[in-house]
């Protein structure tokens, strides 16, 4: 008999596996506004229902770009970004001092 933990294995596994007509309806049901709904359907006809983004979110964020320890999505919402690695962490997107010791650093 399957323990708690060994049946939440085998539903997230069936949560990542979901058919690409199963994943256009989360997408078509969720909050997420019309840029990120219309990138999100164009992208299941393209890339495999396996993607990662979809065992995360029930309907992924479509990001955009970051700035400091924010990001924003092709809608304009915000967001704190909790998502990264450990040196966008302390650093930030497009932190410009190191950008510029980056830069030098080529020159």
């Amino acid at each position: 008999m399957p323990t708690a933990f060994e049946d939440r294995v085998l539903q997230e596994r069936a949560r990542m596996r979901s058919s690409e007509a199963a994943l256009r309806e989360r997408v078509e049901q969720h909050s997420r506004g019309s840029k990120s709904k219309a990138v999100l359907m164009k992208t299941l006809s393209y890339e495999s229902t396996g993607h990662l983004d979809f065992a995360l979110f029930t309907c992924p964020p479509v990001l955009d770009h970051g700035k400091g320890a924010k990001l924003y999505d092709v809608d304009g919402n915000e967001y704190i970004d909790l998502h990264a690695g450990f040196t966008v962490n302390v650093l930030g997107h497009g932190n410009n001092e190191v950008n510029d010791a980056m830069k030098a650093q080529m020159d």
